[in-house]
């Protein structure tokens, strides 16, 4: 990504604020953080006070930004699309996106053809109402008006946060014993269906 310190950023879907956190302190640009989750954007906040960042963060769905027409360079999406309506969520970030700007978006691919009744199972368990091949990813944003994607597997080195920057798992009071009982199911349902189910990044303009 060719990240200025006058570059503006959407983190759509931010959780914690880990990936705004680390752009902001890497290129010291513009970015604003949004989710869905109230309870994520007082984390995210949390981290951005500890860290003193000018982030600016607040509760948005992305299938109607809070956003005039072309106020971004970069909007950033991390394994949120799929959870939302596809077309909705595209067609916004193409809105709020600079004619120049640019959506990276990282999603979960089917990799090869699963049983009905095994795409069910995956579907039900992630709350999603379709699993895209990485074909029917290209036509969702050709329909959303973006003419060029290019896709990645892997994430480019001098993008992969340091060790300080890892994953934050930081637990909130009073967690129930089902969201362990959740996440241990989350466990089994990717070690089930690693060969069928991946990711990619998808670079849209």
């Amino acid at each position: 990504m060719d990240i200025k310190n006058d570059t503006t950023i959407l983190d759509s879907g931010c959780g914690t604020g880990q990936t705004s956190a680390f752009l902001a302190q890497k290129y010291g640009c513009k970015i604003t953080s949004i989710d869905n989750n109230e309870l994520m954007i007082e984390k995210a906040k949390k981290r951005f006070e500890v860290l003193n960042l000018p982030v600016q963060v607040m509760v948005a769905n992305t299938e109607s930004l809070p956003f005039a027409n072309q106020s971004f360079t970069i909007v950033l999406s991390e394994s949120v699309i799929a959870f939302t309506d596809l077309a909705k969520t595209l067609r916004e970030f193409k809105r709020v996106l600079k004619p120049s700007g640019s959506l990276i978006a990282v999603e979960m691919v089917l990799e090869r053809p699963l049983v009905a009744e095994e795409i069910e199972k995956v579907k039900h368990f992630y709350q999603l109402s379709r699993i895209l091949t990485i074909e029917e990813w290209l036509e969702e944003f050709k329909q959303a008006g973006f003419q060029h994607v290019t896709i990645e597997k892997d994430y480019p080195s001098s993008t992969i946060p340091s060790p300080e920057n890892t994953p934050d798992f930081t637990l909130s009071d009073g967690i129930e014993e089902d969201v362990f009982m959740v996440m241990e199911y989350h466990k089994q349902m990717h070690l089930k269906f690693q060969s069928y189910l991946g990711y990619r990044i998808f670079r849209c303009s």
